[in-house]
């Protein structure tokens, strides 16, 4: 009995994953609008193409819903930069 024990946490942790990190996709529709998890809709998305941020949903084709509070510098901040993550921990 004590040996089962890993077996079924194992799978129990395994069949979480595919919930680890699919809460933050941002959801392009079939219409192209690009919602985030703050937008009343989100969850009403059923068939979409899933992006990792907002610019690159918008890069693509898409747009932000109407009357959102988004501007395109909000979208441009999400931009990578080195300076964003200090010098690091070897130097």
């Amino acid at each position: 009995m004590i040996g089962r024990r890993p077996l079924w946490l194992l799978i129990l942790v395994l069949s979480a994953l595919p919930l680890i990190g699919a809460a933050d996709v941002i959801k392009r529709s079939g219409s192209g609008i690009c919602h985030g998890p703050e937008s009343p809709w989100y969850d009403a998305v059923k068939n979409y193409v899933g992006f990792t941020d907002l610019q690159s949903c918008t890069q693509s084709g898409g747009r932000l819903p109407k009357g959102t509070t988004a501007t395109q510098e909000h979208i441009n901040a999400q931009v990578y930069s080195r300076a964003h993550y200090g010098n690091g921990w070897c130097r």
